[in-house]
């Protein structure tokens, strides 16, 4: 499978990060301890449609698989015979610098325990609900992406949510780990195709038995083999999506439709329970056909799109920093209407976001990829300088 030239970016995909990290962002204010003011019920309604947390990294997942899937096969000439040790380097750089240090302050603030400083409930939400035990396992978990089995297996709900976040990181990764070998030991298209497939009855298949034994939503959603459905779809979407031949007003035909389905499919969705088993399923079936369709319907072309936009471009270091920014000000947002306090929240983790990516996460992202261009054009080399 010969590689197309890099394509322009889709917007559409990133407004639906926009999206996902929105949700997420809504669902952790929500459960948090600040007490908010009265602001009427119809805004506390409204607001409360977008407090699903775990189904928007459930789009998440579609997304990534969709992206990495397509940048992987714009980098490589032939997919099928992809360098495994570049693909590994590229997520490094995007994955590790950022996630480490957030662990490390993590860490400074678990051990310090600041609660004369800052609000001693939103430390005990962030970084230590009681209960929780942390032995060496919770430890490793988070350090070898292991943290959602460990949420499962140890039969508690809620750690903190900075250590509780680490679950998605933890799925992606264990899908990554196995993805250029899977993909090289399939040689063909119709192979890859039939090998996903199967990733995706197994992760029906898990919900269903999760249903059936009245298992709780952790492990309902959070088991890798669940979550690993949702990577695989988006990565079906990415392999054939150049053979999708439709004009431009289908493809935005096809972008409303999507785009309602995924609405509806969101809130139609549930956690637990039966309406678990298939509503991830066609959630991200949805997502999957907006992708497709804003790829050629050019419908998002307004600055107000490209500013939304920014938001999801920007979602792995606003969904990583926000329980530490939440941490910060809960004192300040104490008070205020929910509505205001979600617009200063969210503004203080884009802001947080994009100073960490311009300064910190994108010149370590460089420095990562350049450390191991040379190491790989050294071992090159070397046979030719020894003679």
């Amino acid at each position: 499978m010969s590689s197309p030239q890099t394509s322009p970016r889709n917007v559409g995909v990133d407004l639906l990060r926009a999206f996902s990290i929105l949700v997420v962002l809504a669902d952790h204010l929500r459960g948090s301890p600040i007490e908010f003011s009265r602001s009427g019920p119809y805004v506390d309604k409204l607001y409360s449609l977008f407090d699903r947390g775990i189904l928007g990294v459930s789009i998440f997942f579609v997304l990534s698989g969709y992206l990495i899937t397509k940048t992987t096969m714009e980098r490589e000439a032939n997919i099928f015979s992809m360098s495994a040790t570049k693909f590994y380097t590229y997520r490094i750089g995007r994955i590790v610098p950022l996630l480490t240090l957030v662990l490390l302050i993590s860490v400074v603030i678990f051990t310090w325990r600041p609660q004369q400083y800052f609000s001693a409930s939103a430390f005990g939400f962030i970084y230590d609900v009681e209960g929780y035990p942390k032995y060496f396992w919770f430890w490793f978990s988070l350090i070898f992406f292991l943290r959602n089995w460990e949420r499962i297996l140890s039969r508690h709900v809620f750690a903190g949510v900075q250590w509780d976040i680490i679950w998605s990181l933890a799925v992606e990764e264990q899908f990554y780990i196995m993805f250029p070998w899977v993909i090289r030991l399939s040689g063909t298209l119709e192979r890859l195709a039939r090998v996903l497939i199967v990733v995706i009855v197994l992760g029906i298949a898990s919900r269903a038995a999760a249903a059936i034994l009245n298992f709780s939503f952790i492990a309902t959603m959070m088991n890798s083999f669940s979550c690993f459905e949702e990577l695989a779809i988006g990565v079906l979407c990415a392999l054939f999506s150049r053979h999708l031949t439709i004009g431009r007003r289908q493809a935005r035909l096809m972008t409303i439709a999507a785009a309602v389905a995924v609405f509806g499919a969101y809130l139609g969705s549930d956690v637990q329970g039966e309406r678990a088993v298939l509503g991830p399923t066609i959630l991200a079936m949805a997502v999957a056909l907006f992708v497709l369709g804003s790829e050629r319907a050019e419908l998002f072309r307004g600055s107000l799109s490209h500013a939304v936009a920014r938001i999801g471009q920007l979602s792995y270091g606003i969904y990583l920093l926000h329980p530490l920014v939440l941490f910060l000000v809960s004192g300040f947002l104490d008070g205020m209407p929910r509505p205001a306090a979600f617009a200063v929240f969210l503004a203080l983790c884009f802001c947080t976001a994009e100073v960490s990516f311009r300064l910190y996460e994108q010149p370590m992202n460089r420095t990562i990829r350049q450390f191991f261009a040379r190491r790989r054009t050294d071992r090159a080399t070397a046979p030719a300088r020894a003679r």
